[in-house]
C-alpha cells in the first residue's frame, strides 16, 4: 500500500494536524506500506517543530514522540493546497516514486460538501481550504483530480477518503463513482483530530 496524506493545515486546524502526523508515526512506513504526507502549516495557530510555515513532503518512519520525526523529502516553500492541480501533483508524485498494488488518497481539512458551480457568488462548498491563498477545491476541481489520478496509473484509485466534514453525499460520491473503488467521508461534522490514523495504518500494515 501507498498511503498519501495530503494534510492542509494552513488554517485553524493547524494543531490537529500535527496530531494526526504524529498518530501516523505511531505506525510508520514499513517494506508493504509507505506513508506519504504533504503538509502545508499556517502562521500564528500552532509554534511547535520548529514554527515553519510553508509546504514539506514527508516520507512517515515509526515515532513515539510528541515531534514530527519523520524523513523531509521536500520543501516546497508555500504551495496553494486549495488547487486541484496541487493535489493531483501530489498523488503522481508518491504513485512515481513510491508504487504500490494499492492506493489510499486522504484529502485532510475543513470540508463543506458539494456544490454544482463554484463560482456562483457567494457559494464556497468543497474542501481544502487554504488561508494563505485564499482558494479551495470546489466540486469540479475533486472530479478533475479524480480523473487525473485515476488516468496517471491507468485505473481506479483503490480508496478516496475525505478526513473533513460534511462531505458524505451522494453528488460528492457521483463526481468520483467511476475513478476510485472505495470512498470513506462523513455526512456529518468530524472531530478536529479527525481519524484515528493509528488504527487505520495499523490495520492496513
Amino acid at each position: 500500500w501507498t498511503v498519501m496524506v495530503f494534510l492542509n493545515v494552513d488554517n485553524n486546524l493547524e494543531r490537529f494536524g500535527i496530531y494526526d502526523f504524529n498518530e501516523m508515526e505511531q505506525i510508520g512506513s514499513d517494506a508493504n506500506l509507505n506513508i506519504l504526507v504533504q503538509l502545508d502549516r499556517a502562521e500564528g495557530y500552532d509554534t511547535t517543530n520548529g514554527n515553519w510555515t510553508g509546504t514539506k513532503r514527508y516520507y512517515v518512519t515509526k515515532d513515539n514522540t510528541s515531534a514530527i520525526a519523520s524523513k523531509e523529502i521536500m520543501d516546497m516553500g508555500e504551495v496553494d493546497m486549495g488547487s486541484w492541480e496541487e493535489a493531483l501533483d501530489f498523488f503522481k508524485w508518491g504513485a512515481d516514486n513510491y508504487p504500490a498494488k494499492r492506493y489510499l488518497y486522504v484529502y485532510w481539512n475543513h470540508g463543506a460538501g458539494w456544490v454544482k458551480d463554484g463560482n456562483e457568488s457567494g457559494i464556497v462548498k468543497g474542501i481544502s481550504y487554504d488561508d494563505e491563498s485564499g482558494n479551495h477545491i470546489d466540486s469540479i476541481g475533486m472530479k478533475k483530480a479524480a480523473d487525473g489520478m485515476a488516468a496517471h496509473i491507468g485505473r481506479k484509485v483503490d480508496i478516496v477518503a475525505f478526513d473533513a466534514c460534511l462531505m458524505g453525499g451522494i453528488e460528492v460520491s457521483y463526481q468520483l463513482k467511476d475513478l476510485c473503488k472505495y470512498m470513506i467521508f462523513a455526512a456529518e461534522l468530524t472531530p478536529g483530530t479527525g481519524g484515528d490514523y493509528k488504527s487505520i495504518l495499523e490495520y492496513i500494515s
